[in-house]
């Protein structure tokens, strides 16, 4: 069960259930008759699902509301939070950041990210969140070099980062990395 209610795949019906040219599928207390298509392949059939509403083939249908609706019928979005992003670009480097500080029970106040809006945070002083607030620092520093200098940075460089391996994160102290945009590959 989805966020979209229930979704139909054609994979998890039953050969008997497939070998005729519609099934009838109870839910809920409810009836919903589905249609098959066939499509000649070059090593027999396929089947697909017929939408309802369009009578397009469909690989899968949603339960929305009242009734069976393919993704364009129904309205439906599902892959609305994938973007298309340049690798090593602001995006993901910032998405990277939400998830590293998640990961370390930091949840990033305001963009940009400066290390000094968690001087209250009560593990500030402890070399480990230290660490972390470096780390989240050089990324935000590769973050702006991208916005404003249109700068692409290798997967192994943020991984470097992420990982604590790269060399800015003993090389700087966190107010130069605040201060300065550095030249990180």
């Amino acid at each position: 069960m989805g966020s979209y209610g229930l979704l139909f795949y054609l994979n998890s019906l039953s050969q008997e259930q497939k070998a005729g040219k519609g099934i009838k599928v109870s839910y809920c207390g409810k009836l919903f008759s589905v249609e098959f298509a066939e499509q000649r392949t070059g090593f027999g059939t396929r089947k697909f699902f017929v939408c309802p509403v369009c009578g397009k083939r469909r690989t899968k249908l949603f339960l929305c509301g009242s009734g069976l609706f393919c993704v364009d019928c129904a309205d439906l979005k599902p892959y609305k939070d994938l973007q298309n992003s340049t690798k090593g670009g602001y995006r993901e480097i910032q998405y990277r950041m939400e998830r590293f500080a998640e990961r370390n029970g930091i949840k990033i106040k305001k963009w940009p990210f400066e290390f000094v809006d968690y001087a209250d945070h009560p593990a500030y002083n402890r070399k480990k969140f230290q660490k972390v607030l470096k780390i989240l620092q050089v990324l935000e520093n590769m973050r702006l070099q991208n916005i404003l200098f249109k700068t692409t940075f290798r997967q192994r460089t943020i991984k470097a980062v992420l990982t604590g391996k790269h060399p800015a994160l003993t090389k700087y102290t966190l107010p130069e990395l605040q201060k300065y945009l550095w030249v990180i590959e």
